[in-house]
């Protein structure tokens, strides 16, 4: 599965949870869990994508963070 199948069902499937793009990569070992790029770059493409996917600035639900994060809608 790519990275962006893999990052939406991840996603989806902890709606209504909120994820930065740090504990994506970990939870989904993109680039053995250190690749935060794999991770922003695909949720920076889901942000076009606003009836499937939200990016905003909050807390994210793994971390406790205050970041940029993304949930599924």
């Amino acid at each position: 599965m790519r990275v962006p199948e893999q990052i939406a069902k991840f996603l989806r499937g902890k709606k209504p949870n909120r994820y930065c793009d740090d504990c994506i990569a970990k939870e989904l070992a993109l680039g053995s869990g250190r690749n935060r790029h794999m991770a922003n770059n695909t949720t920076l493409a889901f942000e076009q994508c606003p009836k499937e996917f939200l990016r905003l600035q909050g807390i994210c639900d793994d971390c406790r963070e205050d970041k940029q994060v993304i949930r599924a809608v």
